[in-house]
């Protein structure tokens, strides 16, 4: 009736910052469940604390996790229109790439073209380093595209 035990609406950081001093060492089980449930701030939020810490991840398995919870997190802030969120997400597809290798299969270049179109999201919307990544992502797809195609003219011939 008066508003006790009822959790306020998280609508900026403002409101995050209210929330960390309310729910103090609760915060992180906090704001996770509301971002799990769909609250864009905390989803930012979460999105941002795990692409910073994603590169200190002690092993590839929890690199892998923890990129996983980036894209849960940051593709529904980037589907908002957050333009950051959008590069931050199409430069994290593109990093999924072993550089080491000389071949990218069907599955790397799926991701390559995820990590294009958020870059023409947040190139849409001004971000010059976006664009610049926008083109160079859309040259190597293409590059790679033009190989898969020969390759595929090649077992035809045989």
């Amino acid at each position: 009736m008066f508003g006790f035990g009822k959790k306020k609406n998280i609508d900026n950081l403002d409101d995050l910052k209210n929330l960390m001093k309310r729910e103090g060492k609760n915060f992180p089980n906090v704001v996770k469940e509301m971002a799990d449930n769909g609250n864009v701030v905390c989803q930012e939020f979460m999105a941002t604390v795990v692409l910073n810490l994603m590169d200190q991840a002690p092993n590839i398995e929890t690199k892998r996790k923890m990129h996983a919870d980036f894209i849960r997190y940051a593709t529904p802030v980037a589907k908002s229109g957050n333009s950051g969120m959008q590069f931050n997400l199409g430069l994290s597809y593109s990093k999924t790439l072993d550089a080491d290798e000389d071949y990218i299969d069907q599955d790397g270049l799926n991701r390559l073209k995820e990590a294009r179109y958020w870059m023409r999201k947040a190139a849409d919307q001004g971000m010059q380093e976006a664009l610049d990544s926008f083109h160079s992502l859309d040259r190597l797809i293409s590059s790679i595209e033009t190989k898969f195609e020969d390759e595929d003219e090649d077992e035809d011939e045989d």
